[in-house]
């Protein structure tokens, strides 16, 4: 009996290991997805001030 509990205990560590794992990964991108959206979004406005200054300096 003492050995299928073990058996159960090592089973949900190694699944508790994994859930873990798979979870860690999946934020990681969805951080990198989110700063390269904040990026996008950042260069996009930066753009345009960019080019509102030029329009400026042209009239």
């Amino acid at each position: 009996m003492t050995g299928w509990w073990e058996a159960v205990c090592m089973i949900a560590a190694v699944l508790a290991a994994l859930v873990m794992f798979v979870g860690s990964v999946v934020l990681c991108f969805a951080l990198a997805w989110l700063a390269a959206q904040l990026c996008r979004i950042a260069c996009c406005i930066a753009s345009d001030a960019i080019d509102g200054l030029r329009d400026r300096r042209r009239s």
